[in-house]
């Protein structure tokens, strides 16, 4: 259910924004979110599909960037992106086992929402 409410902020970030000032459709929705900050992209789509309905944003396409996440190891010096399920995205400072020398090792960034764009039919 994270990703509904997350869903709702942005959804009301938008709305917020434009007012009365959008009278055309809107086409896309687009934003970058950081790895950490969802539990799955199927997830949070199926979220905007269902926040968005009723809204002025009823039937855009949503594009999604994920930002990721990385550990850069301090033992090693070993620094690689991390895959989905890694890390716990409910612990405010996640670590994981570094791939090369099996310590444990800080995540950066993959955090974060911003910016969010939308495109209007013209």
């Amino acid at each position: 259910m994270h990703e509904y409410s997350l869903m709702d902020s942005v959804l009301e970030h938008v709305t917020e924004k434009l007012g009365d000032s959008i009278t055309a459709p809107i086409r896309t929705l687009r934003m970058r979110i950081g790895a950490l900050e969802i539990h799955s992209r199927p997830s949070f789509e199926q979220a905007f599909e269902a926040r968005s309905k009723g809204t002025v944003l009823e039937g855009a396409t949503l594009e999604l960037e994920i930002i990721p996440a990385k550990i850069v190891c301090g033992s090693c010096g070993h620094q690689s992106p991390i895959g989905a399920g890694e890390a716990d995205v409910h612990d405010p400072e996640p670590m994981v086992e570094c791939p090369k020398c099996g310590k444990a090792c800080p995540v950066e960034g993959g955090y974060g929402v911003g910016p969010i764009e939308v495109d209007v039919d013209d």
